[in-house]
């Protein structure tokens, strides 16, 4: 597993996590080629590395909303939007649990990549945001099991409520700890 680099990325930077390995491009591919996914919501944009992934593994139109805490972030939205001019990039930054951000007027969308705030509370809004929005499938990032997070405990609440099936978990290994996971929506 190697470190990502993205030309158009590489003047930013955070003190948060994010996509930063190879691993995290198989992943991806795996992803679209299960769902045939091509419009995406990304919630939590941060300095745009999984974007860039998920752009690269064959998105054709990005939808972005992040509530704009770093002070990379407006930046790299630019350099992205810029850097994939054969793509449609469009951002909302506003907190996704905001009447904004579920006001929002966007196409529906074929999948969501849920990796904004993780505490359930707003891990389980953006979930239903998403299904809002139409997405048919959801990623959930940073998935622990029994961790403070919540991210599991909205999964598993969604799953008994019969809203989403589990598809599939893939090991973080770029973090070593937790998974990124694949859901079905049923509606």
């Amino acid at each position: 597993m190697s470190k990502l680099a993205f030309n158009h990325l590489k003047d930013f930077n955070t003190t948060e996590g994010y996509w930063s390995t190879t691993d995290c491009i198989v992943v991806a591919e795996d992803i679209l080629n299960r769902t045939g996914a091509k419009t995406m919501l990304e919630i939590g944009f941060n300095i745009g590395y999984s974007a860039a992934v998920w752009l690269e593994a064959g998105i054709k139109h990005l939808y972005i909303i992040d509530i704009n805490q770093h002070k990379d972030t407006f930046s790299a939205l630019t350099a992205t939007t810029i850097t994939y001019l054969n793509k449609k990039i469009a951002w909302l930054l506003a907190d996704s649990t905001s009447e904004e951000a579920r006001a929002w007027s966007i196409h529906p969308i074929d999948i969501a990549f849920i990796d904004g705030g993780h505490s359930y509370r707003v891990c389980m809004s953006d979930s239903l945001l998403s299904i809002d929005k139409g997405a048919k499938w959801l990623v959930y990032d940073d998935a622990i099991e029994g961790h403070s997070n919540g991210i599991w405990d909205v999964i598993t609440t969604l799953e008994s409520e019969g809203k989403i099936e589990l598809v599939c978990a893939y090991p973080m290994t770029w973090t070593e700890q937790g998974y990124v996971v694949l859901v079905k929506v049923l509606k």
